[in-house]
């Protein structure tokens, strides 16, 4: 993950969002996105299947680093570096950011992601922007 400035993050992002958007269906299937996409009806074998429990913030973002970085749920742990440890590099960020954004339906902050360095830190960004959602939404 290389240093970035604000104006090469959101340029990366728009190049970035096709090939994002395949990604995106199968996060959609996995039933890994507040909003899936449409996708085709379920076949009867699928259909039979028990319904899966919800996925906590963090289930949900351990599976999402995992699609996008092709590593091993066990080395995905709050120490992980993501450049270091899982590998990562800017481009891969870029498409973590969308999908986060995605999956828990928020708006994250180009400053908030250049800060990301360990699983931690997007863990604590994604928990702290929910929280924000919650406490701006009235009851």
């Amino acid at each position: 993950m290389q240093a970035m400035g604000s104006g090469s993050l959101a340029t990366a992002r728009l190049f970035h969002r096709r090939r994002f958007l395949v990604r995106t269906s199968a996060l959609a299937a996995a039933g890994l996105l507040a909003h899936p996409l449409r996708l085709p009806a379920l076949q009867q074998s699928d259909a039979a299947k028990p319904p899966q429990p919800p996925l906590t913030v963090d289930e949900k973002i351990t599976k999402i680093l995992v699609e996008h970085l092709g590593v091993e749920e066990k080395k995905v742990v709050p120490a992980a570096r993501l450049k270091e440890d899982l590998g990562a590099d800017s481009l891969d960020v870029v498409e973590i950011v969308m999908a986060m954004e995605e999956a828990f339906d928020l708006e994250i902050s180009d400053e908030l992601c250049d800060a990301w360095k360990t699983v931690a830190d997007i863990r604590h960004t994604i928990h702290a922007e929910l929280e924000k959602e919650k406490a701006a939404t009235p009851n």
